[in-house]
Order: C-alpha cells, then structure tokens, then sequence
C-alpha cells in the first residue's frame, strides 16, 4: 500500500485502504489520518466519512463519530452501512447496548443479515434459546444457503431440548 500511495499520492482510494490497512492493526489515529487525508485530496466518499467514524469511535471521540457518520449518509443516504453505525452510536450514547440495541436494530434494518447473526449470538449468550432460534430461522429465510447458521441453529434446539429434560 505504501508503493500504491507514493506512485499515487492524491489518490483517495489508496489513502482510505492505508485506513484501513492501519485501523485493522489497530493504529487507529494513523487510520484517522489516513481517511482525513483521503478526503482532502479526492472524491468526498460516504465510504471514506464511515471509516473515519469507525476510527472516531475507536478513539471514544463519538460527536466526531456521529458527524463522520451523519456526512457519510449526506453523501449518500442510501449507505446502509452508515445508516446502522450511526443509529447504533445514537443508542449506545443513550445506554442502550447488548440484546435491547439488537432488538431496536433488527427492527429497523430487517434485512441486515450481520444485525441478526448478532442478536442470534446475543439472544443464544443470555441463554434465550427460543429467540436464538428465532433469529437464526430469519437468517435462513434472507440467506436460505447459510450452512453454518443452519447448523448453529441444530445446536441451539439440541441445548434447548437438553434443558426441556
């Protein structure tokens, strides 16, 4: 990436991958850098404002994180992406976390299959195994082909039918 970005020093593209690249490691205001960087040089990108909230957030800056995401979504509001990062920041802010935040989000994006497979684990930690498998039967009925929600939804009847006894 290096090599990318000295061939190409204005190109946004490879200064949004060098963010990338650095908040995957974990040097998160490298990455903050990075996407400010991109978006001083080129195309302002929802993709790049949702990176650079991702990073915010990281960092614990959340009114920085919440304009990062509300930009993206000026940029394009149909960035799904954006959309649920900053409606999971707005409720986290407010104290809502765990199986409450899975619940409002699944309602609000019913289509998101990462937003269910969340709350499949949430509901299955809490040992709310009915609703596990609730959640597991809505993954399958978006992705009828996800094998491993399929088995994992196996294992969690077997718990339950092992707790039944």
């Amino acid at each position: 990436l290096d090599a990318a970005l000295a061939l190409k020093p204005n190109s946004w593209e490879a200064r949004v991958n060098m963010g990338l690249a650095h908040q995957r490691a974990g040097r998160v205001e490298q990455a903050v850098v990075h996407y400010e960087q991109a978006l001083a040089v080129g195309d302002l990108s929802a993709e790049a404002f949702n990176n650079l909230g991702l990073a915010y957030q990281d960092l614990r800056r959340m009114d920085a994180a919440e304009r990062a995401f509300t930009e993206a979504l000026r940029q394009n509001p149909a960035d799904l992406s954006a959309q649920i990062n900053r409606r999971t920041l707005q409720l986290r802010r407010r104290g809502i976390g765990g199986v409450d935040l899975y619940e409002i989000l699944v309602g609000e994006f019913p289509q998101h299959l990462g937003l269910w497979r969340m709350a499949a684990v949430e509901y299955a930690r809490l040992g709310r195994l009915e609703q596990a498998i609730k959640a597991c039967e809505k993954i399958l009925t978006l992705d009828p082909q996800d094998g491993q929600t399929l088995r994992n939804m196996e294992r969690l009847k077997e718990r339950l039918s092992g707790a039944a006894d």
